[in-house]
């Protein structure tokens, strides 16, 4: 039974075949959404909107639970978006099918800003993807693009192959960023396998991280210091720790790609948008909090 006929006209045992004071049967309309914003559906609508859009936003959240602690923002980010929607009037549709795909839509968008603007989602730009070179002329170094069709995973060539590439434009198949975070799960997959973790493998090059590798596995310490940034509860601190957390993935990863410490550093500082020393300051205390960390192991 779909939601209008058991919520609006009342249908089922919910509402004991009671039909909502603002349905209007004849065009199947909510009469609220047809002469007023949101506001009014948001305090005095049966259909109890504010649900869906907790929902909705725990929904998109979810799909991002390795990184953040999902029920740390589901409230906050519930509340700030729907002091938002409710100065908004719907144009078209006006029924509680189109409120709640209304609604789901802002969710979505609203946990994507929210990842991004706390540097946990990279946006789909060349800049910010691994296959881009890193000196002029830019061009795109990945030869062929993984797709699935009919169930079947094959290869197919890359359009942009090798041609030159401005740091600001979008690229959707393809795109792999520089950190482990993605928009699904399947990226987070292909993006890992761009770094070894072996126990073997070291940050030797570096006396701020060297000698981590021989104790753990190079996606253990990732764990770890992801951990850290998850649990803190101080904002400010969090934000330390996951730009630590950044750090970290970057500097394993051109290393990896043959650059020394000094050129990997230079590259993250400049990808992140913050200083050398900056860059360097987060190296050292990763290596003191995994050093207290590794003793109590």
């Amino acid at each position: 039974m779909d939601l209008v006929r058991l919520i609006c006209a009342g249908a089922g045992n919910r509402f004991g075949e009671i039909v909502c004071e603002y349905y209007i049967r004849l065009t199947a309309e909510c009469d609220l959404l047809k002469k007023e914003k949101l506001d009014p559906i948001f305090k005095n609508g049966r259909c109890n909107p504010y649900h869906f859009l907790n929902l909705a936003i725990k929904k998109n959240l979810m799909r991002y639970k390795d990184v953040i602690n999902v029920q740390e923002y589901v409230s906050s980010m519930a509340f700030v978006l729907s002091k938002r929607l409710k100065d908004i009037r719907l144009k078209k549709g006006y029924n509680l099918a189109v409120l709640i795909g209304y609604i789901k839509k802002a969710a979505y968008t609203e946990v994507i800003l929210f990842l991004q603007n706390e540097g946990l989602l990279k946006k789909k730009i060349c800049g910010n993807c691994i296959f881009l070179s890193e000196l002029k002329p830019y061009v795109c170094r990945r030869e062929n693009i993984e797709v699935i069709e009919n169930g079947v995973r094959e290869l197919k060539p890359n359009p942009f192959y090798l041609k030159e590439r401005n740091k600001t434009d979008k690229c959707q198949e393809g795109f792999k960023p520089h950190a482990f975070v993605s928009i699904n799960k399947d990226d987070d997959h292909n993006a890992e396998d761009n770094f070894q973790s072996d126990v073997s493998e070291k940050l030797s090059d570096h006396s701020a991280v060297e000698n981590i590798g021989d104790r753990l596995e190079i996606e253990k310490i990732r764990e770890i210091l992801k951990k850290r940034a998850t649990d803190t509860k101080h904002s400010n601190t969090k934000k330390i720790y996951k730009r630590q957390h950044n750090v970290f993935i970057n500097l394993y990863h051109y290393i990896s790609e043959g650059y020394s410490v000094g050129e990997a550093i230079q590259l993250i500082a400049g990808k992140i948008g913050k200083n050398v020393k900056t860059i360097e300051r987060d190296i050292n205390d990763i290596r003191t909090f995994l050093t207290k960390e590794l003793s109590y192991t």
